[in-house]
């Protein structure tokens, strides 16, 4: 069992990091232990779309109602994990059905049955999905922040996480509709509930808040083109930038409310 999504994250990124210490000198159990580090990956993606704080064990995993989640077959997680999320909604290029191709059984095939270079390619594959599957567990507990903050101010106008192209990094914009509070007030309060609520090794790929007026451009062309619903748990609306706006090009970003 792991007490926390940190922790399952943490286990997965050395199981990874095993896999390519030992890709050249043993590609057999290379392909093994990535294979089970995208499985541990799934789960937590699983998790956090369920809401959980921790992956318990066996027993309590079914008193949940959540069986399914004990499989080591990595196409059925990728369906758990909600495999169209994951591929249409993905920022960066990963090719799922090349990475899942793995299963448990592999422990038994002889020994040089993998190639130190299709190996390496499905580790470099996994490095890819293991930073898009942090950024939607990002996004997940960002719906957490933004529900809290909500309560408190009342609904945004806009939030997304945008791309910081200069730092590859992410920062937060937001618009609120409140006529209450300061956009320094607000944005205050969200880096507060961030504290509180997004897992630290999530919250540290995120450099700044920035909190605008409906007359910001990049907010008011989001609002204008992009008016959403508002999402499930583990959803998102991905936008890569090949759009232009009054001021220029639109960023990467993904919107969490859009109104």
């Amino acid at each position: 069992m792991f007490k926390s999504m940190v922790e399952l994250r943490e286990r997965a990124w050395k199981f990874l990091e095993s896999a390519r210490a030992l890709c050249e000198s043993d590609p057999d159990t290379a392909a093994y232990l990535g294979g089970y580090s995208l499985e541990l990956m799934l789960k937590q993606r699983y998790a956090s779309i369920k809401n959980w704080t921790d992956l318990p064990g066996v027993d309590v995993i079914k008193a949940r109602g959540s069986r399914e989640i004990l499989s080591h077959d990595l196409n059925e997680l990728l369906v758990l994990a909600r495999a169209e999320v994951l591929k249409s909604g993905a920022m960066l290029d990963v090719e799922w059905d090349m990475i899942a191709n793995w299963t448990v059984d592999q422990r038994y095939q002889a020994l040089g049955s993998q190639s130190a270079g299709k190996v390496r390619e499905r580790l470099n594959g996994l490095e890819r999905a293991f930073h898009q599957l942090a950024d939607f567990a990002l996004l997940d507990q960002l719906q957490d922040v933004e529900s809290k903050v909500r309560d408190q101010v009342g609904p945004f106008r806009f939030l997304a996480l945008v791309r910081n192209h200069e730092t590859e990094g992410w920062y937060l914009l937001a618009s609120s509709k409140s006529a209450d509070f300061t956009c320094e007030q607000i944005g205050k309060r969200i880096l507060a509930s961030m504290v509180e609520v997004v897992d630290h090794d999530l919250c540290s790929s995120v450099a700044f808040v920035s909190v605008q007026p409906a007359q910001h451009p990049l907010v008011k062309a989001c609002v204008e083109s992009f008016g959403i619903e508002p999402l499930d748990r583990g959803s998102h609306v991905m936008i890569k930038s090949s759009i232009v706006i009054p001021y220029g090009m639109l960023p990467d970003l993904y919107i969490l409310t859009s109104d």
